[in-house]
C-alpha cells in the first residue's frame, strides 16, 4: 500500500461520532421545515387563529426545502469522511463506508417497512397484496424516488443512496488516477459545477410547462436532484483540502453567508411547489446555493450555545429517525386516535401534538434502533 500522502493542516473532525452543534442545529431547522411541510392544515381551524394558520400555511408551502438543507448537509459529511480517509490512509474504501453508512439508515428504515405492513395488514380489508408488495420492493431496493413505494417522504432516502454509491465511485476514480498523490481531487470543483449545470439544464429541458399533479418524476429523480448533494461535497472538498483558509472565510464572513443563504430559501416560501415551474427548475438550484451558504454559515459558528440552539440541535441529533417516522405517528396514528375518541382540537393544539409526537417518536427510535445498530457498527467495522 502507498504511504498516506501528508494532509497540510487537517481541518477540525466532523462525523465518526464527533458532533458539531450547529450543523444539527441547522438539521433541527431541516426536519422542522419538513414536519410542518407535511402538517394536514383544514380550512376550519383558520377562524380562531388566522394569524398562525397564515403562518404555518406559509411554512408549508416552501418546507420541502428543509430536504434539501439535508442533500447539502449529507454530501459535507459523506464526503468529509471520505477525504479524511484518503489524507489518513492514502486509499478509499468504498465497501467499508458503505457498510458502516448502511447501518446507519437501515435498521430504523427497515423497522418503518415491517412496522407499516402490520399496520396495512390490520387494517386494510381487503388487503391489497399485489400493490403492497411492488410498494414494499421499491422502498427495500431505494428506487421508490422513481417508482410508486409505500410513502411520499422516503424518496430522499433513495435520492441519497444512490449519491453515496456515485460519491464512492467518483472519488475512488479519482484517487486511481493520481495514485499518491497528496490531493487527487484537484478536477472535483470543476467536476461539480458541470454537473450543476447540467442537471439545471435537464430540469428545464425535461419538466413540461405545466406541471403533473405526481411529481415523483421531477420532484424526486436522483438525475435531477443530485447537484445539491454534489455541492455539499464541494463544501466538504474545500473544508478538507484548503489549509484552514476555507473554515476561516466562513468564520469571517458568517452573517453575510447565513444573510444571503437564507435570501436564497425565502422565494420558495411564496411559490408553489406543484404549479410553477419556476421552482422545479431554477429554484432548485437557487436552494441548493443556499443551503451550501447557511452550512458555510453553520461552520463558522462561535460555538455559543442558547437554550433555543440547544433544543434545535436535540432535534437535529434525532433528525433522521424524526423524519423517517412522522407520517405514519402524526399523519396516521394520531389523526387516527383523534378521529376514534373524536377529540376535538383547534390549530394549536393540533399543530403542538403532530410535531411533538413526531418529535418523541423519533427520538425513541433514535436510542431503541439506531443508536444499538451504530454500536454494534463500531464495533465490527471501527471507524
Amino acid at each position: 500500500m502507498t504511504d498516506p500522502p501528508t494532509s497540510h493542516n487537517p481541518a477540525p473532525l466532523i462525523g465518526n461520532g464527533v458532533r458539531w452543534q450547529s450543523l444539527d442545529v441547522l438539521r433541527g431547522v431541516a426536519v422542522l421545515l419538513v414536519l410542518i411541510r407535511h402538517l394536514p392544515l383544514y380550512s376550519t381551524m383558520r377562524r380562531l387563529f388566522p394569524g398562525l394558520y397564515d403562518v404555518l400555511h406559509t411554512l408549508q408551502t416552501g418546507g420541502w426545502v428543509g430536504v434539501d438543507l439535508f442533500f447539502v448537509l449529507s454530501g459535507f459529511l459523506v464526503s468529509g469522511i471520505l477525504f479524511r480517509q484518503y489524507q489518513r490512509d492514502g486509499r478509499i474504501q468504498p465497501g467499508r463506508f458503505l457498510i458502516r453508512r448502511g447501518f446507519k439508515i437501515y435498521p430504523a428504515f427497515w423497522v418503518l417497512i415491517a412496522t407499516t405492513l402490520v399496520w396495512f395488514a390490520a387494517t386494510l380489508h381487503p388487503f391489497p397484496i399485489q400493490k403492497v408488495l411492488e410498494s414494499t420492493v421499491a422502498e427495500l431496493t431505494f428506487l421508490q424516488n422513481y417508482l410508486p413505494g409505500i410513502y411520499a417522504h422516503t424518496w430522499s432516502l433513495a435520492v441519497e443512496e444512490h449519491c453515496y454509491i456515485g460519491i464512492c465511485l467518483l472519488l475512488t476514480l479519482m484517487t486511481s488516477l493520481a495514485r499518491g498523490s497528496a490531493n487527487p481531487f484537484r478536477w472535483l470543483p470543476a467536476f461539480v459545477i458541470t454537473m450543476a449545470v447540467g442537471v439545471l439544464a435537464l430540469r428545464v429541458w425535461t419538466i413540461p410547462a405545466v406541471l403533473p399533479k405526481n411529481l415523483l418524476p421531477t420532484f424526486g429523480a436522483t438525475h435531477l436532484r443530485c447537484d445539491t448533494f454534489l455541492l455539499g461535497t464541494l463544501v466538504g472538498y474545500a473544508f478538507n483540502f484548503s489549509d484552514g483558509k476555507f473554515l476561516a472565510f466562513c468564520q469571517r464572513f458568517r452573517p453575510l453567508c447565513l444573510l444571503l443563504g437564507g435570501a436564497c430559501l425565502l422565494p420558495v416560501f411564496f411559490l408553489q411547489l406543484e404549479t410553477d415551474r419556476i421552482v422545479c427548475t431554477w429554484l432548485f438550484t437557487l436552494t441548493a446555493l443556499g443551503g451550501v451558504l447557511l452550512l458555510m454559515g453553520a461552520l463558522g459558528s462561535s460555538g455559543k450555545t442558547s437554550l433555543a440552539a440547544g433544543l434545535l440541535a436535540t432535534i437535529g441529533e434525532h433528525s433522521y429517525s424524526i423524519y423517517l417516522w412522522h407520517i405514519l405517528v402524526s399523519k396516521i396514528w394520531l389523526l387516527a386516535i383523534l378521529k376514534t375518541y373524536r377529540v376535538p382540537v383547534d390549530l394549536v393544539t393540533w399543530t403542538v401534538l403532530s410535531l411533538l409526537t413526531s418529535i418523541l417518536a423519533g427520538i425513541l427510535s433514535s436510542y431503541l434502533i439506531e443508536k444499538p445498530a451504530l454500536k454494534l457498527r463500531d464495533r465490527w467495522f471501527p471507524a
